[in-house]
């Protein structure tokens, strides 16, 4: 049975970003939130112990909570987005954005806004990081600090990286021209309980949005990678619904 919904299918095409609910268990958020605020140093229930200001911080989690997150419901989703058997997940969850409260009202001009992969020359049959995930170990209600993402811009991105005819675009150049063009985007911002799994294109473009709850939202950043080049020719009679969004372009 599918584990993908007809909504679920809309967004990936659509937005470049869905939302898997319920895709791993509480146990396993619950693992990584301790974890994670051991490695902070940081007590959860007492703010004053918390860092001054929302990071990207380094913390080494367990195996098992990798493992825990690439449960079957995560594989099937991943399977009918990148192809079954087409991808392999990326062996590191030691990257979390975390997103502490703040009396701030909004982000000052440029928002932090970014395309993920600063680690790579990005191309249009490029096979690293082909969808980002983010597993919520915590739950971010409306105002609480998720990912904002500004809808459709992988379109963007892949149109950026079509033209260039099999050429490369490292990081930087490439994160520009794709703000430069969506700027005027709707957002999406991102709501969800702990235990569920943010599955985003690798080229949208997207940020944090201002945390205005009482609470740390705690997430890691990760990504899934295509074993083969995606294929864009017309000679493909099955092509996974990774390649229908971009054949699109």
């Amino acid at each position: 049975m599918p584990v993908l919904t007809n909504h679920d299918i809309r967004q990936v095409h659509d937005d470049g970003v869905m939302i898997l609910r319920g895709a791993f268990s509480e146990k396993i958020a619950e693992s990584a939130r301790e974890q994670l605020w051991t490695g902070l140093k940081a007590d959860p229930n007492d703010s004053s112990t918390w860092p001054d200001k929302s990071d990207i911080f380094d913390i080494e989690l367990s195996t098992d909570i990798m493992d825990g997150v690439f449960s079957e419901r995560t594989v099937s989703a991943l399977d009918e987005i990148l192809g079954e058997g087409c991808w392999t997940r990326h062996e590191n969850f030691r990257y979390h954005p975390i997103n502490f409260p703040t009396q701030q009202q909004s982000w000052a001009e440029g928002g932090g806004w970014h395309v993920d992969g600063n680690w790579f020359d990005h191309s249009w049959t490029n096979t690293k990081q082909a969808l980002v995930i983010l597993p919520l170990w915590s739950t971010i209600e409306a105002n609480g600090g998720g990912t904002r993402v500004k809808a459709g811009s992988y379109k963007i991105a892949a149109e950026i990286l079509k033209k260039l005819n099999g050429e490369t675009l490292d990081y930087k150049n490439f994160a520009n021209q794709v703000l430069e063009r969506c700027d005027d985007f709707s957002d999406v911002f991102v709501e969800g309980q702990a235990g569920d799994l943010v599955i985003m294109h690798g080229y949208s473009l997207h940020t944090s949005a201002v945390n205005h709850s009482q609470h740390a939202r705690l997430t890691t950043n990760s990504c899934v990678h295509l074993k083969t080049t995606p294929d864009f020719s017309e000679e493909n009679e099955q092509p996974s619904l990774y390649e229908q969004t971009l054949n699109c372009i």
